[in-house]
């Protein structure tokens, strides 16, 4: 309606949209620490380059976990503040953890690396989130989640 302003969220929303960041910043910084915090030993191979510090195992796992966590928020309808709020703390966790590595293994480039993470980050959130909040939206109006006949659902 012209002239008329928005009108704030109700207090029950904004405690809502707080939890939800302040929960999944908290699942990004436990789950950041516990899998690639701690590992800071960079392996040297017999041709003098130097590998890691990470495993495969950890990143795939701190995916995993991340993942799991944009979906619920999206599923509750919490898909920008879980992105944000994720994009931000990993950013910073990863960002601090490559700034403050010892001058032998910092080459520099992390301002690089940590706009990719900031941007995987990002992506990845968002689409697991929006995923999650569509499938969220379509059975609450007693849809199909997903259809394999043709038109069924749309």
């Amino acid at each position: 309606m012209p002239g008329t302003a928005a009108r704030p969220p109700a207090p029950a929303a904004r405690a809502s949209r707080g939890r939800t960041a302040l929960l999944t910043g908290a699942v990004t910084a436990v789950a950041y620490l516990a899998l690639l915090g701690w590992d800071q030993v960079k392996t040297v191979t017999p041709d003098g380059s130097a590998t890691g510090p990470y495993e495969a195992w950890q990143v795939v796992v701190l995916v995993l976990v991340l993942a799991g966590t944009a979906a619920v928020a999206g599923w509750h309808r919490r898909t920008w503040v879980a992105t944000l709020t994720m994009t931000v703390v990993l950013t910073l966790c990863w960002s601090y953890d490559a700034a403050t590595d010892p001058a032998d293994l910092n080459d520099g480039l992390w301002p690089v690396g940590a706009l990719l993470v900031l941007i995987g980050t990002f992506v990845g959130a968002a689409v697991v989130a929006g995923v999650a909040a569509a499938v969220a939206r379509r059975r609450a109006r007693g849809g199909p989640v997903l259809s394999t006949t043709p038109g069924a659902g749309s």
